[in-house]
């Protein structure tokens, strides 16, 4: 619960706190973190040069969708969010920190991991430049930060820990849809399987920022709206949602 003042010291980082310490609590997800966030490393470590990027994202992908599962619905159901929301506290301002909550956990843990891929390379031979670590670094934070927004808007929609399920199995309708609009040469259909994939994972390309071609406004106005609209959702989903202390 969110105590009593707190809206005068800043309830959201009240609320990021208590959120930050439950969702690192669990020896089941710590193991299948580990897991999640070990496995890039030992592509990294075995495979050639540049071959792990696609595989170490939808890791990335897992990783966040791992710590995020239930961040809202659970306390939906168990009806402890009327706890918070019994506070001075608005249901926007409560998905916000959600958000940031998750956003800054997994923020830090891909951090760390981009770093260590990087160590990784160096010590085969490959070593990574400091400008290209920075990009990987803060891609990685903005992949936090997009899918982070994801997570919490299925939580809002999806009652308890199932969003998990529901966003494996949105992944892999996209995915599907796209690879049969490649075989049929269905054109609209490639592109919708593509749009459904990218936004399972918002991802900013900064290359152009670090001397890797022209900028263009298409990629943050891609990346802004999807996180825009997620959070836009939850907050719509939660404010006409009846909430009790039996759940729904």
């Amino acid at each position: 619960a969110v105590p009593r003042g707190a809206r005068r010291r800043g309830v959201n980082w009240t609320i990021v706190r208590t959120t930050l310490r439950e969702r690192m609590a669990g020896r089941g997800r710590w193991f299948s973190l580990v897991i999640l966030f070990g496995m890039p490393l030992l592509w990294a470590g075995l495979l050639p040069a540049g071959t792990d990027s696609f595989s170490s994202m939808w890791m990335n992908a897992l990783l966040i969708w791992l710590v995020g599962a239930g961040v809202i619905g659970e306390e939906v159901s168990s009806g402890t969010i009327l706890l918070v929301l019994s506070r001075p506290v608005s249901r926007s301002e409560y998905v916000f920190s959600k958000w940031i909550a998750l956003a800054c956990a997994t923020a830090g843990v891909l951090a760390v991991q981009a770093v260590a891929i990087a160590a990784i390379a160096g010590w085969r031979g490959h070593p990574v430049e400091a400008v290209a670590l920075v990009r990987q670094v803060l891609e990685a934070v903005f992949r936090a930060f997009g899918a982070s927004a994801v997570v919490v808007m299925f939580s809002a929609l999806v009652p308890g820990a199932k969003e998990m399920s529901v966003m494996m199995f949105t992944w892999l309708g996209g995915t599907l849809l796209g690879l049969l609009g490649q075989w049929k040469q269905w054109t609209a259909v490639t592109l919708g399987g593509g749009e459904v994939t990218s936004f399972m994972l918002p991802a900013l390309d900064l290359g152009p920022l670090f001397g890797g071609g022209g900028f263009t406004w298409s990629g943050p106005v891609g990346y802004l709206s999807t996180v825009t609209l997620a959070l836009a959702v939850a907050v719509w989903w939660l404010n006409r949602k009846e909430l009790s202390y039996a759940g729904s």
